[in-house]
């Protein structure tokens, strides 16, 4: 696991971790990604799936679905049991930031987490989250079988490699998006293009 954090005055706090999910962790999630990667289980976005728009333009267009939705026992769920670790037994990552933003967790008490895939032409224009913090985790069959996909913060004009297991963690307020997919229609429905694992981090007010 590599951490690294940023805390640029110019833009805002974010923590990139590489290599967060060890082997056996990525077997799993790929087991659930799989199986996810179905017209009957991860659907076209739309505004009325709740999709971000801007008055009335869709902004999101990929193949997605909530987790949360799907299970009534998280535990049946190999995504939603292997990632929870980000903000459950490995909640210091964040805490270790040392910009104020991060330090209080204990005030995270509640997530949702999003399975999204992406193949040619498909991206996400720039919008913001409502949650605390967004994190976002990705994955492709190695080797690569498309180009572009990467992320990007418009506000501050500069964007993120999408690397294999690499997490990406910042305040949701902050504007984002995925620039579009490139792929060649032989590769197209055959499980080879970009998947995000998203968390919301939110707080409950009890």
């Amino acid at each position: 696991m590599k951490i690294q954090y940023f805390n640029d005055l110019d833009r805002f706090p974010y923590i990139i971790i590489d290599e967060f999910y060890n082997e056996s962790e990525i077997e799993e999630l790929w087991e659930e990604l799989d199986y996810m990667c179905n017209s009957r289980r991860l659907i076209l976005a739309s505004k009325d799936r709740g999709a971000a728009h801007d008055n009335g333009k869709l902004l999101k267009f990929n193949h997605c679905q909530y987790l949360d939705s799907m299970y009534t026992n998280r535990s049946q769920s190999n995504i939603l049991d292997v990632t929870t670790k980000l903000f459950m037994e490995e909640k210091r990552i964040l805490e270790d930031h040392p910009h104020w933003y991060f330090k209080d967790m204990s005030r995270i008490n509640l997530d949702f987490t999003q399975v999204s895939y992406y193949e040619h032409k498909d991206e996400y224009q720039s919008h913001r989250d409502r949650a605390i913090f967004t994190s976002l985790t990705w994955f492709y069959k190695k080797p690569k079988k498309y180009s572009g996909g990467d992320f990007w913060f418009e506000d501050f004009n500069f964007g993120l490699e999408c690397l294999n297991n690499r997490s990406v963690i910042f305040p949701s307020i902050i504007r984002h998006a995925v620039r579009p997919i490139k792929m060649e229609e032989k590769f197209m429905g055959q499980k080879c293009g970009r998947f995000c694992i998203s968390q919301f981090l939110c707080t409950k007010f009890q």
